[in-house]
């Protein structure tokens, strides 16, 4: 199975937003953590 350059572009990019994403939401988080 070949995967072509474009192809593992764009799931690296996914992975990134989604850690974006994963690290926001543990700020958010853990702020309201600390406001209670």
């Amino acid at each position: 199975m070949i995967i072509t350059f474009e192809y593992f572009i764009i799931k690296i990019r996914l992975i990134i937003q989604n850690i974006k994403l994963y690290t926001i939401y543990n700020l958010i988080f853990f702020d309201y953590l600390l406001r209670v």
